[in-house]
């Protein structure tokens, strides 16, 4: 048995250089209004992380717009200082959520969650035709973690298709936002090898265990 585990250990440390997987980290930036029929609010837009989607409007009205609720989009979910809107991007779209940050006095740091039935069809935004929701949900999966570089969706749009591109994100039939993506940038960041050292390490100690074992 030690044998064996030593020989597990020259294994993973032979692979432990070469075998990585990347997390995908993709930024966005650009101009955004919000159409409502309490009023439009325009203002700026931009994410760092795909989880999460902050909107600074320049604006000094305190008012809150409210989506159509009849939709599920809970009323004064946009305020007009900032949103933090994202979601959760599942393979089957039977079910995802939408998370509205919803600050208040008493819960400054508070999500809303929203289960939406479809998320393709309630607020699946395109640019210029093309299917957006690659860029903001497919890169994260229904268990909030990266999807690496090898699983990306094959709709995945390349930058050139998406710089300087307009979006619009339909909640209901007067309520929408519609934008500009000005600034985009892709850094991939590698697994280190070190991920596969502490295997090595962990084989190791379970080695020195089994051979202090009467």
């Amino acid at each position: 048995m030690k044998k064996l585990l030593g020989f597990l250990i020259v294994v993973i440390s032979c692979f432990s250089s070469s075998v990585s997987a990347s997390l995908i980290n993709l930024t966005l930036s650009g101009q955004l209004t919000v159409h409502s029929l309490h009023g439009d609010l325009n203002g700026t837009f931009s994410n760092g992380d795909l989880a999460r989607l902050k909107l600074s409007y320049n604006t000094n009205s305190a008012d809150s717009l409210a989506f159509n609720p009849k939709l599920g989009i809970y009323p004064s979910a946009i305020t007009a200082y900032n949103l933090h809107l994202g979601g959760k991007y599942s393979a089957s779209s039977s079910s995802s959520d939408l998370w509205v940050f919803n600050p208040t006095a008493s819960k400054p740091d508070s999500f809303i969650v929203r289960t939406i039935p479809d998320i393709h069809q309630m607020i699946a935004p395109s640019v210029n035709g093309l299917d957006l929701t690659a860029v903001f949900f497919s890169f994260i999966d229904n268990q909030e973690a990266w999807l690496d570089s090898d699983v990306l969706p094959a709709g995945f749009l390349p930058i050139a298709d998406i710089h300087g591109k307009s979006f619009h994100i339909d909640f209901g039939k007067d309520d929408y936002l519609t934008g500009t993506i000005d600034s985009v940038s892709v850094t991939t960041v590698p697994i280190p090898a070190a991920a596969w050292l502490f295997g090595s390490a962990l084989i190791g100690f379970v080695a020195f265990s089994t051979r202090r074992t009467p």
